[in-house]
């Protein structure tokens, strides 16, 4: 009878050793596979984001490429890139989809004015965005500073300076994300879409020369500029109108007597009357939409129009001067837009998306500045985020 129940107990303890052994060995199992998974998962997002770099290597060729021409003219202020054969993309394999926006071709919040936000947001939300990036802490009739913030769950200060990013505006009072979604453009561009911080341009003219300056030019130096384009009397002109009233504007030229359109348009694009180096938040007249055109001092549905078939019919302008030819485009109108105008592009913002075969995404968002040394061009990476 013992030796039965020492049989008993001896396959009792195999059977709970073999239960223990099978538990082990499905654990290590499930581990490997889910190693093995992990791994599978990782190589296949890896092979994505390469993708999405390929594609934003493109796009950064695409962009100095661009900058051979004296002024910058995506359609559209977009440019789509995809992968073509040769870049070894065939069916099946990892692909990209790099979506190119020029910033000049938006309203720069740090830089408009109320007028031109009131365009583009309503109006009893505009106080609030002129407070939240002045330096003191006045409201605006409708506007916030810290105090008003402050009283929020949880609380936070007004910024009193710049915006960093267009989403920044979520922070301030009356702005929600419904509004920001607010498609604005027939091709469905929202509200977002068409406001940004970092739209800049150089200060110089279409061969990458600085302009003169009309506050500080010497004869001389006027003469060997512009002999070809103006007489000497034109010249002593400019002369004596800078001492008898001071130029707000390069346009303020089309004021003088006997100084013609034609001799204004030939010249514009080489004179300044800023001692700037950059100019921040200049609009690309040939990448701009119609809906950030028309939110311009001055600037109605007609003029708008004018400019975007202009552009789609002879071609892009080349300089602010060509303006000028346009019908409808008068003096005075010339004379409050153009200061806010420039026919080219140094900020982009670049979206690349790449796929591998088994559809999984990876996404690389930057903001790309164009810079120029000598002939040569080179990117500045002003903001990154992959997701």
């Amino acid at each position: 009878m013992r030796r039965r129940n020492r049989r008993g107990i001896a396959l009792i303890t195999a059977l709970w050793m073999l239960a223990v052994l099978v538990i082990l060995v499905a654990g290590f199992a499930a581990a490997v596979h889910s190693d093995t998974q992990a791994a599978g998962n990782f190589a296949q997002l890896t092979r994505a984001r390469w993708a999405a770099r390929a594609g934003l290597a493109r796009a950064e060729a695409a962009l100095i490429s661009e900058m051979a021409q004296p002024y910058t003219a995506l359609q559209a202020g977009r440019l789509l890139l995809e992968p073509a054969e040769a870049d070894g993309a065939a069916a099946g394999m990892t692909v990209y989809r790099t979506l190119v926006d020029d910033e000049a071709g938006k309203i720069n919040l740090n830089t408009a004015s109320a007028e031109t936000l009131a365009m583009l947001l309503p109006a009893e939300v505009v106080d609030a965005v002129l407070d939240w990036r002045d330096e003191d802490d006045t409201p605006g009739e409708q506007g916030a500073e810290s105090d008003y913030y402050q009283t929020l769950t949880p609380p936070y200060r007004c910024r009193n300076a710049p915006f960093v990013t267009v989403r920044e505006l979520l922070l301030v009072k009356g702005i929600t994300r419904e509004l920001l979604a607010t498609r604005v453009t027939a091709d469905g561009r929202t509200l977002e879409d068409l406001l940004t911080v970092s739209s800049s341009d150089t200060n110089t003219d279409a061969a990458g020369q600085p302009r003169v300056n009309l506050f500080t030019a010497s004869k001389e130096e006027l003469t060997e500029a512009f002999s070809e384009e103006l007489t000497e009397e034109e010249i002593d002109a400019i002369i004596a109108q800078r001492g008898a009233a001071a130029f707000r504007s390069p346009a303020d030229l089309l004021q003088m007597d006997g100084l013609s359109r034609e001799k204004v348009a030939a010249i514009y694009d080489r004179v300044t009357t800023t001692t700037d180096r950059v100019r921040k938040g200049l609009v690309n007249i040939n990448t701009a939409p119609k809906a950030v055109l028309m939110a311009l001092p001055d600037m109605d549905e007609a003029a708008a129009d004018a400019i975007v078939q202009r552009r789609e019919t002879t071609g892009p302008y080349a300089s602010l001067g060509e303006l000028l030819d346009d019908e409808g485009m008068s003096v005075e109108r010339f004379r409050q837009v153009a200061e806010l105008l420039t026919t080219r592009s140094r900020v982009f913002t670049v979206r690349s998306t790449g796929q591998d075969a088994d559809g999984v995404q990876a996404t690389v968002t930057c903001v790309l500045g164009l810079e120029q040394n000598g002939s040569d061009w080179t990117t500045r990476t002003m903001y990154w985020r992959e997701s």
